[in-house]
């Protein structure tokens, strides 16, 4: 069975995949959760963003703490030092992801 519209963009491996992209996009391969967050729920907004946005985007940062939880088990990002309420993360590696163009697609 497929998922119904509004669920697809909920669903933790796409999210996790436009997480780790935006580390490729990243100049300085240095992401806050705030700001991927916003810039996923830019790219896709879904019914929850439109009718409460600030808890929409709380939810997000939630979820989005938990994919990198799972990436910085596995070293594929680090947290970063700075300031602790805008917690943001640091690509690690696998190093040749650097030189795809886009390692997922849209």
């Amino acid at each position: 069975g497929g998922m119904e519209p509004g669920r697809k963009i909920k669903s933790l491996g796409i999210l996790s995949q436009r997480f780790v992209k935006l580390f490729m996009k990243s100049d300085n391969q240095l992401v806050t959760l705030d700001d991927a967050a916003q810039s996923i729920m830019d790219a896709a907004p879904d019914d929850e963003a439109e009718d409460q946005p600030e808890k929409a985007l709380k939810t997000k940062v939630r979820r989005l703490y938990d994919i990198a939880n799972i990436l910085s088990s596995i070293n594929l990002i680090e947290k970063s030092p700075g300031n602790a309420r805008k917690p943001s993360f640091r690509w690690l590696g696998p190093s040749f992801f650097s030189t795809l163009p886009t390692p997922f697609p849209p």
